[in-house]
């Protein structure tokens, strides 16, 4: 499949398994996946948090949190911070990415944890 294939919000949600439920899709990193599709004959390999302690809701809901005068603060929701002071980190599913992955070229991806690794 040519890397141009991930082009709408609702192909992408049927690649995720994502349904009507509030879900936070990697757009970033699926734009990512599709520009080393382009330039494949690589190995890949991604690391980075798959779980977040105190995240929002929904699927892959991403933790917000400030710190003012060293003290942090995880806020209740992504507009609940005042404009500029939070930092928003989303927990990655590796397994729904691999499908990204998979779909983009037609290569099956592995994932491993960590503790595998």
């Amino acid at each position: 499949p040519h890397p141009s294939r991930v082009g709408s919000m609702d192909r992408l949600r049927r690649i995720l398994g994502v349904g009507q439920d509030t879900a936070y899709v990697p757009t970033v990193a699926t734009g990512l996946l599709e520009g080393i599709a382009r330039r494949r004959k690589c190995h890949v390999i991604f690391a980075d948090f798959d779980h977040l302690p105190d995240g929002l809701g929904g699927l892959n809901g991403p933790v917000v949190q400030s710190k003012r005068r060293g003290t942090n603060t995880v806020h209740r929701g992504i507009f609940s911070a005042p404009l500029g002071t939070a930092d928003i980190f989303f927990p990655t599913d590796f397994e729904r990415l691999g499908r990204v992955w998979t779909y983009l070229t037609g290569e099956q991806a592995t994932t491993i944890k960590h503790s595998t690794f």
